[in-house]
């Protein structure tokens, strides 16, 4: 494989490991988003609508196990927010070819000039300026016409059709090296490109895969809360209805009503100190934060056995 071909490779290969990896982020972030969205909107709701309807069924009634207290460690848990990836940007290696061919020329040229002057030293012309004229580069170049053929009087042409080629060689091989070079320093800067490339393609990944950990425990954690607040509604519904037929004196009710008013005030209870917590530490969650919901999801499982398996 060429130099050539392998800079060609590389860069085509920098693009598309790029341009793969910014597209997977971004949908990363999207999906993320989404999830983010109604894990907050959820919350929100638990907090001012459903909770709040809970406490107002409990309040009222007389000798309950206990009240929900208020949480001195409240605070609002604070997600961290991910920007789309902009276009990861490829600077291409210029060829270098215009320049090889500028020097290769100007090298022809002086090499050629050289020639004549040389020519006209070692014939012994004069090189005052003013003398210098056609007539004073025929009999430079002259010089070298009668190195060749052997005579003194020999044309002048043959003398400059072998500086002319001789020059243009010399000139041709400076552009090849310059060339060749040029091709090596693009190969560097091609393969530091791809160097680059992959450099980011890594970070790139490594925050997707915590972008989609966090996402992971988001949708757990909403499956959690919202199996929460179904039960939040039906025990809030339960206990009006218990406080509308048989008073506001716990030690009154009846066994199951007793075990519906405690299986509301856990679940209270529950639900408040997990959504009332920070769950991010530097993009990562809390284990405490998992251990929380986790919990709180076990709870609602276990009140959906007593339910569907009793």
């Amino acid at each position: 494989m060429s130099k050539s071909t392998k800079i060609k490779e590389l860069i085509q290969k920098s693009k598309e490991v790029a341009q793969e990896i910014q597209q997977n982020f971004n949908e990363a972030v999207e999906e993320y988003r989404l999830a983010k969205e109604k894990f907050e909107l959820l919350l929100q709701e638990l907090e001012v609508g459903v909770l709040e309807r809970a406490k107002k069924a409990v309040k009222s009634i007389n000798g309950i196990p206990k009240q929900l207290s208020e949480d001195k460690e409240s605070q609002k848990p604070q997600l961290p927010d991910f920007e789309f990836e902009s276009e990861y940007t490829i600077v291409e290696p210029k060829k270098g070819n215009a320049g090889a061919v500028i020097w290769g020329i100007v090298t022809s040229i002086v090499i050629f000039v050289g020639f004549g002057l040389g020519g006209a030293i070692l014939k012994g012309l004069n090189l005052s300026p003013d003398l210098l004229g056609r007539t004073f580069f025929e009999e430079a170049y002259s010089f070298y016409s009668s190195l060749i053929v052997g005579s003194s009087h020999a044309a002048p042409a043959l003398g400059i059709a072998v500086s002319a080629a001789i020059s243009i060689l010399i000139g041709y091989v400076v552009y090849l090296l310059l060339k060749q070079k040029a091709v090596s320093q693009n190969l560097k800067k091609a393969q530091l490109i791809y160097d680059s490339a992959m450099a980011y393609t890594q970070n790139k990944q490594e925050e997707i895969e915590k972008i989609s950990a966090l996402m992971q425990f988001l949708k757990e954690a909403s499956f959690h809360c919202e199996g929460a607040k179904w039960f939040l509604e039906e025990y809030t519904a339960k206990t009006n209805r218990i406080r509308f037929f048989e008073g506001n004196d716990f030690t009154s009710f009846c066994d199951i009503s007793k075990e519906d008013v405690n299986t509301l005030l856990e679940l209270m209870e529950k639900v408040d100190t997990t959504i009332h917590r920070n769950i991010i530490d530097h993009e990562d969650i809390l284990p405490e934060a998992r251990k929380r919901y986790e919990d709180l999801g076990n709870y609602v499982l276990s009140i959906k056995e007593r339910i569907y398996h009793a």
